[in-house]
């Protein structure tokens, strides 16, 4: 084989070989830019209360009625008189009832139910809207209102990481990710609470684990925001 042809041989063989290459390692060639997930941010209010379950009792001489319930010890420090509340029933399904917190036993006891003995104590709630469809003994759910409205955001559990310094998220910038430590509150079965750290309407988003703080970023689909969603 003439020198030439060696040449010509070498090069081609050298031209596969970089094919090869380059079609089997393309990250080493072109640059990636990591994709990620919008994460819906969940805003919810409720009013903080009681929920428990107590039975409905008539002063016959008064015709006040009653429900009669016990409230955990856990629970009592919240409960006043003069509280608000709503009664429901299975036996009256159609109806929500207003009533009123009137009476707080003055001592604990021990309620039993089944092989649990708790601590509790009475309280008494009067209806204040009554009708004939309340009967004495009727099993009745009261919901003693403790509190004020109480406005949350909720962020799922996947889109919280934690390191040696606390928890963070990530959250969009310029298509930056940008690393965010937050402080956490209450946990939902679907979320977290975000008491701090987190700034209104900002993205967070849900990112791989080799993304760092301020890398470059993109949607899987490119799709633009929903902004209705945060």
């Amino acid at each position: 084989m003439s020198k030439n042809a060696k040449r010509i041989a070498t090069c081609l063989l050298a031209a596969i070989v970089i094919t090869i290459i380059i079609l089997l390692i393309p990250e080493f060639f072109i640059k990636t830019i990591p994709t990620v997930e919008e994460v819906k941010i969940r805003k919810i209010s409720f009013v903080e209360s009681v929920t428990t379950t107590g039975s409905i009792i008539k002063n016959e001489e008064t015709g006040v009625i009653c429900v009669q319930t016990f409230i955990p010890e856990k629970d009592i420090s919240g409960i006043s008189t003069g509280l608000s509340a709503t009664v429901t029933g299975t036996a009256f399904p159609d109806r929500e009832y207003e009533a009123q917190v009137i009476g707080i036993a003055s001592n604990a006891s021990k309620l039993t139910i089944g092989n649990a003995t708790k601590t509790v104590v009475e309280v008494w709630a009067q209806i204040l809207d009554p009708d004939e469809l309340l009967k004495s003994g009727y099993t009745a759910e009261i919901t003693i209102i403790t509190g004020t409205s109480v406005n949350m955001r909720l962020i799922p559990y996947e889109a919280i990481a934690q390191d040696e310094v606390g928890e963070y998220i990530f959250v969009l910038k310029n298509n930056i990710a940008v690393k965010r430590y937050v402080t956490l509150g209450d946990e939902l079965p679907d979320g977290v609470e975000v008491i701090a750290g987190l700034l209104e309407n900002e993205e967070v988003i849900k990112v791989s684990e080799d993304v760092l703080d301020g890398d470059e970023v993109t949607f899987e689909d490119n799709a633009p925001k929903d902004e209705g969603d945060r």
